[in-house]
């Protein structure tokens, strides 16, 4: 009650401010060192409003208080907390404050009998505990001033020019900065409210970042916490001193990483002993590119709750000749915290010995509670605090610790939900056009001199700028072509260009293929959703124009219900597993080899596919083919590397079998069914998206063709099951695997072009991510009889070579990979490959061998590029 009224008077005051601004209530001033030395970014904190601000690079800072007297809290890391009491009237107050540098004490630590580092003794607690600190708040709201500066140290010669066309310079300061309200829900995505913005050439960032809601008690983003119940694998500890801090000691403790690598910290973090919660920290993490520094102050905002009041980002990125710095700055205030009321927060208060408790989770026959008054209430809790009294924990001890401790906390979590919430940002009618008034009056953190600069020097007609920064869009759209050209509020249209990628590719059979596609898309607001595409093209050899449409219709936007059509005359690879059309091109035309064999068809099918329930697909399928089979119409080349010259357009494994691919008609129908348990979703609008799970994927398939139907002599049957799922198990990295089983039912009349073909790509340069055999020729090992797939991956930051302490910094990362294939009357294959992932931020390379009936095959290196279409099709 008394926070919501100090909220009411302060809102009050500032609207009195706005009205009159001569009577602005401020404490101000410069916050420096005892050498007279600016501390930047420092924190200010008044804890009875649970309000504060941070000062900016030149050590000044501002915070608007109401009127009265307020004890405020000047604290940095590496520094002595100042506490002063102001007096606050109808006049701003001018407050210069001096720092100390603090002085550690390392005669009142622990001293473990074992005679390691005491360090390892306050880890093992704090780590023991985050479980609990992870889940202490279930929701909270509180106000958010972000401010980010960025400036460009260097520029590749190569993009002067377009960058200095949209205003960016080496040394010049580019400011983004808003005030936000946040609210904070356990299980769901953050909600802000965004009361002002401005940017001078960030461009507009309303969203205050999902930073401020995460947390060091878990890791983030692949980075290992110092806090992880797995440090101890990954890190070393050293006490390095404490200090004493409103009567509670507070460890300074070193972060020491056991290895190099971009997923670790270094650096400082700050525990707070009895409590074992975090207090402050300094970290860093490392990368060849890139490299932050994270700096976060915490104050106790209720009793034995802990929130960071500040956070400093320092990001470093120096790459391809540039070099720029950006720097966020983010501080939080009027914190207003529900704690998580499935929690036993009264044991956990004892375990830490805390002798006061939050208003809504005390009992109600204690005011103060001691650890002796209440024993443990589950043998689980026993457990704990049986564990947690030990003068000596081991590293076996505390990992059981902190299993205990999560056991606990979600003993009686309720089963989340399946649907993940999108992030939710509001943006408020007025936040872009605050006054400089408004910002000089309720920003928390003066600009610099430079910020002030940036934001001076934005041009007044910024449509102006926009417009010259890109002549004639549409010229560049229509050569090269643009998948999204917006129409309108609902339609959208694609287009390849007359010189795109897609426009113009070869082969032996057309000759050069020109080709144009466009393509629209309606998206009204019921989340239904209307396609269509068409596309025409011309093969030079052949003198002959072809073709293909198609249409979706997506009715029933939550089920993911739709129905399709598509048809027109097209070249078809005989495997939809096969070679890329782009690289056949260069194969063909700089070293004549032709991998891709062709044939046409006159086809329409009709499809259809709904969501029986959740994770549950089910989908029909019709079609009807006139085939016909084709041969070469060129030999045209630019060059034979190593002398090859054009085989015929028949795959070399119908080598006496020419009828498996001679003219036929089929009419085929299908169906497929798929199950993944626990499938998360979000829903975007009435629209449902598939997101992940944790369980594998179950599918079934069914094929069967139609005989006689408007001539068609196809006749034959294929069933195929398969499962397959990703999952990431912490530190051990990321595996995959994929298992398929299939058999034809019926042979009487199949061609070659429903045999089963399996993915495969044995060239030297292929498309990065594909997963398929890399030992197998193209259809090599395409087959009309039972079958059994598998594919096994696995994928690490450090396998190999990443141990090398040069490359232990980098983004690359490394990946096994395995593939097994058994056919019936075919000897079983095996092949196995070790590559780097991300070579340059962009390639893969593998190196793999194959085994064909325990025989060594083929050995071989693969070099992959980002082509698309990575995905694993058995």
């Amino acid at each position: 009650m008394i926070q919501r009224i100090c909220r009411f008077l302060f809102t009050v005051l500032l609207l009195l401010v706005v009205a009159r601004p001569g009577m602005a209530q401020s404490v101000f001033g410069i916050i420096k060192n005892q050498q007279n030395e600016a501390v930047a970014f420092a924190s200010v904190y008044v804890p009875s409003l649970q309000k504060g601000t941070t000062a900016n690079l030149s050590g000044e800072y501002r915070l608007s208080l109401p009127e009265g007297e307020h004890v405020l809290l000047f604290q940095y890391l590496g520094y002595q907390t100042v506490t002063h009491t102001v007096q606050i009237g109808t006049q701003d107050v001018a407050l210069d404050v001096t720092l100390r540098v603090q002085h550690y004490n390392l005669a009142e630590v622990i001293i473990t009998a074992s005679g390691e580092d005491p360090a390892y003794y306050i880890m093992r607690k704090a780590i023991s505990l985050s479980g609990y600190y992870l889940k202490q708040v279930s929701e909270y709201k509180a106000g958010v001033y972000l401010k980010g500066t960025g400036v460009a140290l260097k520029i590749p010669l190569l993009l002067r020019k377009q960058l200095r066309d949209d205003g960016i310079e080496v040394g010049k300061y580019f400011v983004t900065e808003t005030i936000s309200k946040i609210h904070y829900k356990s299980g769901e995505p953050l909600k802000t409210e965004v009361i002002s913005t401005r940017s001078a050439g960030f461009g507009e960032q309303a969203d205050p970042m999902q930073f401020v809601a995460l947390s060091l008690y878990q890791d983030i983003s692949g980075i290992i916490s110092p806090l992880s119940r797995n440090a101890f694998t990954v890190y070393r500890f050293k006490l390095e001193g404490s200090f004493v801090e409103n009567g509670h000691t507070i460890n300074k403790i070193r972060v020491i990483p056991r290895r190099k690598g971009q997923d670790l910290y270094s650096g400082t973090i700050f525990i707070r002993e009895g409590g074992w919660n975090l207090h402050s920290v300094d970290l860093r993490v490392e990368q060849n590119m890139f490299s932050l520094k994270l700096r976060q102050v915490f104050q106790e905002v209720k009793p034995m709750v802990w929130m960071p009041v500040s956070h400093d980002y320092d990001v470093h990125v120096e790459a391809l000749g540039g070099e720029a710095k950006f720097r966020y700055l983010v501080t939080v205030s009027d914190y207003e915290i529900i704690m998580n009321p499935t929690l036993d927060h009264a044991f956990y208060a004892r375990l830490v010995q805390e002798d006061q408790l939050p208003e809504e989770i005390r009992q109600p026959e204690v005011t103060i509670i001691k650890t002796e008054e209440k024993s443990p209430s589950s043998a689980r809790q026993q457990q704990i605090q049986a564990l947690l009294e030990e003068e000596e924990l081991s590293n076996r001890q505390a990992r059981e610790l902190n299993r205990l401790v999560r056991m606990e906390t979600n003993a009686n979590r309720v089963k989340p939900s399946l649907e993940v919430k999108p992030r939710n940002t509001e943006i408020s009618d007025s936040a872009r056009t605050r006054s400089v008034d408004y910002w000089q009056q309720f920003r928390p953190v003066p600009l610099t001199s430079e910020e002030q600069a940036s934001f001076g020097e934005k041009p007044v007609d910024s449509a102006k700028t926009d417009t010259t920064a890109r002549k004639m869009p549409w010229l560049n759209d229509l050569m090269f072509g643009e998948s999204n050209i917006k129409l309108n509020s609902r339609w959208t249209m694609g287009y390849n260009g007359l010189a795109g990628l897609t426009s113009l590719s070869f082969n032996t059979v057309d000759g050069f293929l020109y080709e144009q596609k466009l393509k629209v898309q309606s998206e009204p607001a019921s989340g239904r959703r209307f396609r269509a595409g068409a596309g025409l093209t011309y093969a030079f050899a052949r003198e002959r124009i072809g073709g293909q449409a198609n249409a979706e219709w997506l009715y029933n936007p939550f089920r993911r219900a739709k129905v399709s059509i598509e048809g027109g005359r097209q070249t078809t690879d005989f495997s939809n597993n096969g070679i890329h059309p782009l690289i056949n091109s260069f194969t063909s035309l700089l070293n004549r080899q032709n991998y891709m064999k062709l044939y046409e068809k006159d086809y329409v099918k009709l499809a259809h596919t709904t969501d029986l329930a959740n994770g549950l697909t089910f989908g029909v399928s019709a079609g009807y083919a006139r085939r016909r089979q084709l041969e070469n119409h060129t030999d045209f080349y630019v060059m034979s590397i190593t002398g090859h010259n054009y085989t015929p357009n028949l795959p070399g494994v119908l080598s006496g079998r020419p009828g498996l691919a001679s003219g036929h008609r089929a009419m085929l129908l299908g169906a497929n069914i798929s199950y993944t348990p626990r499938h998360y979703y979000r829903l975007d609008g009435k629209r449902k998206t598939m997101l992940y799970s944790r369980y594998p994927t179950f599918s079934l398939e069914w094929q069967q063709a139609v005989p006689g139907f408007d001539g068609s002599t196809a006749d034959f049957g294929r069933v195929e099951t398969s499962v397959k799922q990703q999952f990431e198990l912490r530190l051990a990295g990321n595996f995959s695997y994929s298992v398929a089983a299939g058999l034809f039912t019926d042979t009487t009349a199949l061609f070659f072009a429903d045999y089963k073909h399996f993915a495969t790509d044995p060239l030297w340069i292929g498309i990065a991510g594909k997963q398929g055999f890399r030992g197998l020729g193209y259809y090599e090992r395409s087959t009309n009889k039972a079958y059994v797939q598998a594919h096994l991956g696995y994928v690490h930051s450090r396998i190999l070579l990443k141990r090398l302490p040069f490359l232990a910094g980098s983004l690359i990362r490394e990946s096994l990979s395995t593939g097994f294939l058994f056919q019936e009357g075919r000897q079983p294959y095996v092949e196995a490959a070790y590559g780097l992932n991300q070579l340059f931020l962009l390639f893969n390379a593998e190196v793999y061998t194959s085994l064909s009936g325990g025989r060594h095959h083929h050995s071989g290196i693969r070099i992959g590029i980002p082509l698309g279409g990575g995905e694993v099709r058995l």
